[in-house]
């Protein structure tokens, strides 16, 4: 028992000592509670989160969510008269480069049975998605195998390819993807990544794109595109190993305006686009400049008719733009004498696919196109100015993402001096998608 006598100085002890002892058990307290935010922060970030987007997985430590994706695939390409080339079909004249279709009475057309395999068309990609402020930024970059490089004498071996490399924030997208000149949701079901005559051109290109969508039918796109200057007797221009060579006669003064308006629902898609763009031939001497506007107008459209059978057609046509219309056997404009002349040009196209069965498909797909050159150009009368086509397939699904596929193409053109050319070739392919 305390004895009162002793009470009194314990106390005071007590009381002198607990500050002391409270301090450093704070502080101990804060230490402990320190090292806990530090382990629930490694806990965090170390912990995989639900990303909640279909086929996504969101990368730890970080907001964003990746999602990689490709396809294996390979082409056996067998040409029964002509040569329309490799993988893709060239429907222009043949060139020992790039193949194509022979004229009438030449050396080429006698060769048949060509027979090409290859895995090129194979593709990777990966795309990003991250929350921000102004929205949810993308990214996108895809690439395939139709690179430099290669020989059939052994490996085979092709380098990468850039196909796309975009950043998209809203409704702004920048960097290289399809122009905004086409519609890839009214696109034919075909095998051919070179595809038939007279489509709208599916191109990718650098750009600038704002998309305004009012509604979930409705889409307004505006782009500024890379400009080329694809004109009879410019210089070429190539790129390098982180170089490019500079055309000494022709010059870039502008952008392409590209404009685009799609309306779809469930069962019908419209769209309608408009190019402007401007042809600059300059050397720098004295006389040698010209200049010239250039333009191109396109409809395409589609509607579905049983399950997910559809139709679809479309129609372009350019005053010096002829780069928009696939296929593009001749330049948008001729230089000639200092002086650079527009070349008119339209395409027409139109197709069904048939849904036979839930795994089996077909397309039939016809396509024209007819080109005015100017006749006081050198390229008048040696130069394609008609050409047509006819493509059929059978595409067979035997699980999900994998596709077994035949194809049938045929081709002809024409020239103003009344000479003729065809060519015909069967595409066989296999390809699974990741």
């Amino acid at each position: 028992m305390i004895k009162i006598k002793h009470f009194v100085p314990l106390s005071a002890s007590l009381l002198l000592l607990s500050p002391m002892t409270m301090a450093d058990n704070l502080a101990d307290l804060e230490v402990q509670v320190n090292e806990l935010k530090s382990e629930l922060q490694e806990l965090k970030e170390n912990t995989p989160r639900a990303s909640g987007r279909a086929g996504f997985i969101p990368i730890p430590g970080t907001d964003t969510d990746l999602r990689l994706y490709g396809v294996a695939r390979a082409q056996v390409v067998y040409s029964i008269d002509s040569g329309f080339g490799a993988s893709q079909a060239v429907t222009g004249a043949f060139n020992p480069g790039y193949g194509g279709v022979a004229w009438d009475g030449t050396p080429q057309a006698e060769r048949s049975g060509q027979l090409e395999f290859d895995a090129r068309a194979s593709r990777l990609g990966f795309e990003t998605i991250t929350p921000s402020k102004f929205g949810n930024v993308r990214t996108l970059i895809e690439t395939d195998f139709y690179g430099t490089g290669g020989s059939k004498l052994s490996t085979n071996a092709v380098s990468l390819r850039l196909r796309h490399a975009i950043v998209e924030v809203g409704p702004l997208l920048i960097g290289q993807y399809w122009s905004n000149s086409t519609d890839l949701g009214s696109a034919p079901w075909l095998l051919d990544l070179g595809g038939p005559v007279g489509l709208p051109a599916v191109a990718r290109v650098p750009q600038i794109r704002y998309t305004h969508k009012p509604s979930d039918n409705h889409a307004l796109s505006f782009a500024l595109e890379q400009s080329v200057q694809d004109f009879y007797g410019a210089d070429g221009v190539s790129f390098g190993a982180g170089t490019s060579n500079i055309s000494t006669n022709a010059i870039d003064e502008s952008f392409e305006l590209v404009t685009r308006y799609t309306y779809s629902n469930d069962w019908f898609r419209q769209s309608f686009s408009a190019i402007g763009r401007k042809l600059t031939y300059d050397t720098g001497l004295p006389g040698e400049r010209d200049s010239v506007f250039g333009y191109a107008l396109t409809y395409q459209g589609k509607f579905s008719t049983v399950g997910r059978s559809n139709v679809y057609y479309s129609g372009t046509y350019s005053d010096g733009a002829n780069n928009y219309i696939t296929q593009q056997n001749t330049s948008s404009a001729i230089l000639e004498n200092d002086e650079l002349y527009k070349v008119k040009a339209y395409g027409i196209n139109i197709g069904y696919t048939q849904a036979w069965k839930p795994n089996w498909t077909s397309t039939f797909n016809l396509g024209m196109k007819e080109v005015d050159i100017p006749e006081n150009t050198a390229p008048h009368g040696q130069t394609v100015s008609s050409s047509k086509s006819f493509f059929s397939n059978l595409m067979w699904n035997p699980m999900p993402n994998a596709t077994l596929a035949i194809e049938y193409q045929y081709a002809e053109i024409e020239n103003d001096d009344g000479d003729e050319g065809s060519g015909q070739r069967v595409y066989l392919t296999s390809m699974y998608k990741f």
